[in-house]
């Protein structure tokens, strides 16, 4: 309810192509000023609302729950062309220019609810295995946007490329392993 006035704000500013000021807090405690933002589009992401908008020179997201003092200016801005485009490519809320390509092969057992339904972003069914297995790939910015759900779905899924994002995810559950015994 507090967020809704925010909200009809926000949607107002992109419709009417206005720059934003507000202030950002930060996961971490940081509080930052952000001035002279364009807001491109709200996105609900999981039953979260992020505003995905060029600030500083990059395009990012911001969780509604965490700015305040909205101020909408005066000022209009000319759309980023490769903005709209990057948006309209995009599964969600973790924007860049950087995508990569992770492949992650899937066992038979689980093989079914990756066909059924995209449960990564970007997701593309590669190919079938011998034994009814798939190759699923997905195109990422950060780790973090394919990790979780990889960890959901262990013993049933391993990360093949990148080799680094699988070293991550083995170094992440032997940690939480010491940090439980």
């Amino acid at each position: 309810r507090e967020h809704r006035a925010m909200f009809v704000a926000l949607e107002q500013a992109i419709i009417e192509e206005r720059t934003v000021q507000f202030r950002y807090n930060k996961t971490n405690g940081d509080t930052r000023v952000r001035s002279v933002v364009e807001p491109y589009k709200l996105i609900n992401q999981k039953g979260i609302w992020y505003l995905a908008a060029w600030d500083d020179g990059k395009l990012k997201s911001f969780a509604i729950s965490r700015v305040a003092a909205l101020l909408v200016d005066e000022t209009t801005f000319v759309p980023r062309q490769h903005v709209n485009e990057e948006l309209a490519n995009s599964d969600g809320i973790w924007l860049g220019s950087e995508r990569h390509r992770v492949l992650i092969q899937v066992s038979s057992q689980v093989a079914a609810y990756f066909r059924r339904r995209n449960l990564l972003p970007n997701q593309m069914i590669e190919k079938e295995t011998v034994g009814g297995g798939i190759l699923v790939s997905t195109t990422v910015v950060h780790s973090d946007e394919v990790l979780p759900i990889i960890r959901y779905w262990i013993p049933h899924v391993r990360i093949v490329e990148p080799l680094q994002y699988q070293q991550l995810l083995v170094q992440g559950l032997t940690d939480y392993l010491k940090q439980t015994a």
